[in-house]
């Protein structure tokens, strides 16, 4: 399509086609070059999906790489950033740009005017942390529950695993996609019960994340007085394992 688009361009640099079909031709040329730019991004994206890619990390701040991202496409005055400034972030940002990318630009195409806004500060708003792997261990990230219940919000998000954005940064997790929810038993006193059922396998990694994850919601909800969380996982072979969290 490169090839394509140059071809184009040259012709109607040099003159050779009447005005009405050079401007015909110049419009041509810029569908092909978006449409490549289109494969590229999905390229992309199905590249750190597979976990085929090498991310590139990098610290930068959220607002500016987002700002960049639209400024680049001349959305900026189409799509207003609500983004605390001098918040930073761990990631590759080209990556993150072909998200945003992708994420907004069908929004704008498809959304209608109430999908044009994006917002990125969510003080105040109800969340729960979920637990996933990453290069230098155990990664919280948020997840809004909007009232419902947060632990039931935080299991299905732990076993749905990271977001595109959050994959981009290089977190994965191991506990098996589509699994169950496990059953959890909050009582007075002793520890947290968590029965697994069939589907999840005895990573240690995978379960370090659902011991954490449960720990840190039952320490924010139901016993926010105590310091500690003990957490007794029941595993399918019969087999069980204490863990104590500290929140």
């Amino acid at each position: 399509m490169t090839a394509v688009t140059g071809l184009l361009d040259e012709d109607v640099a040099a003159g050779r086609m009447p005005p009405e079909t050079a401007e015909a031709v110049g419009l041509v040329a810029d569908e092909t070059r978006r449409l490549a730019r289109l494969v590229d991004d999905l390229m992309e994206v199905s590249w750190f999906d597979a976990g085929a890619a090498v991310l590139t990390l990098d610290e930068v701040e959220l607002a500016q790489l987002v700002r960049k991202t639209l400024a680049l496409r001349h959305w900026q005055d189409r799509v207003p950033v609500d983004i605390p400034d001098g918040l930073r972030i761990r990631l590759d940002p080209r990556r993150v740009d072909v998200i945003l990318a992708n994420l907004v630009g069908n929004a704008l195409r498809h959304g209608g005017p109430a999908a044009t806004a994006l917002e990125g500060a969510t003080s105040g708003a109800p969340a729960v942390h979920v637990y996933f792997s990453s290069a230098l261990g155990l990664e919280r990230v948020s997840r809004l529950h909007r009232g419902a219940d947060a632990l039931h919000v935080a299991l299905q998000a732990l076993v749905q695993g990271p977001d595109a954005v959050e994959r981009a940064r290089g977190l994965v997790s191991f506990v098996p996609p589509g699994a169950p929810l496990p059953l959890v038993h909050i009582g007075l006193r002793g520890p947290v019960d968590v029965r697994l059922s069939f589907g999840w396998g005895i990573d240690r990694t995978a379960e370090r994340q659902l011991v954490c994850t449960v720990a840190d919601t039952v320490s924010t909800t139901t016993r926010a007085a105590l310091g500690f969380v003990r957490v007794k996982i029941h595993r399918v072979d019969g087999s069980t394992g204490t863990r104590t969290r500290t929140p």
